[in-house]
């Protein structure tokens, strides 16, 4: 069977339907359960009876919490399921765990999908060009912005931090959505481990000094990959086993 781009959304919709009831049992419930039984022990501190009732109150409170996490366990057992039962006879992919059946998936999506990004991948992009601060002390440019699909639509603040030495300045990076990356030096290609983002510092004949400012906006077209594997990965890999960096760089190659 040739996968094709409806096959390969149903399917990451379904398992999406498991992930997001887990992650609503998982979402702020222990921690209302938590919170309630200290308001309990605050209130039901002295008295015999009253005491007695605080124990009972949190022993059903520890019940309560043991029941949510077993939900939320149970949910996500259910995408294994799904990949090794029904996923793998349905898209006759091949594998002895879901992890692998999994792995074969990603392979397959970018065997048969036309285009495969269409299912696979964000589409990600610079809004207009970076700016310098207009208080800027430097006149030299950022350029040679290269992004990855891990990048969402935000704002980055490139800031110089300390300019000891003149073409080496270093400089903080920051997201909106992203926070704090790596450093980067004037002069030296950057790119951050984390997001992949990439770009070139360059200084020009006027020093930067400390405070120094460049902003640039990405734009994010969400694929399946961002909106179920990339916010869920480690929930789902939890559930179907080992191998996830195999199946980490065969989806974000």
């Amino acid at each position: 069977m040739a996968l094709t781009a409806t096959f390969v959304q149903e399917a990451f919709q379904d398992m999406g339907l498991f992930i997001r009831q887990s992650n609503q049992y998982g979402s702020g419930m222990p921690e209302l359960v938590a919170a309630e039984s200290v308001k309990k022990r605050t209130q039901l501190g002295s008295g015999n009876l009253r005491i007695e009732a605080l124990g009972m109150a949190l022993g059903q409170d520890r019940q309560n919490a043991d029941l949510i996490e077993s939900m939320a366990g149970q949910e996500v057992q259910i995408v294994d399921w799904y990949v090794t039962n029904y996923l793998a006879a349905a898209a006759q992919l091949q594998g002895n765990s879901a992890a692998d059946i999994l792995a074969d998936f990603a392979e397959r999506m970018w065997e048969d999908c036309t285009p495969p990004q269409a299912v696979l991948q964000n589409t990600v992009a610079v809004d207009g060009s970076p700016a310098a601060d207009s208080d800027n002390e430097g006149d030299g440019t950022l350029g040679s912005i290269s992004l990855s699909q891990y990048i969402p639509a935000e704002r980055f603040t490139v800031e110089c931090t300390e300019a000891t030495t003149e073409g080496s300045e270093q400089w903080s990076v920051t997201g909106s959505v992203s926070g704090a990356l790596d450093s980067a030096t004037t002069g030296v290609a950057y790119t951050d481990s984390t997001t992949y983002l990439q770009f070139t510092i360059t200084a020009g004949a006027a020093a930067f000094a400390a405070g120094d400012k460049f902003y640039f906006y990405t734009t994010c077209v969400e694929r399946l990959f961002q909106t179920f594997f990339r916010d869920n990965f480690g929930k789902v890999m939890a559930s179907v086993g080992t191998g996830s960096e195999t199946i980490e760089e065969a989806w974000a190659r």
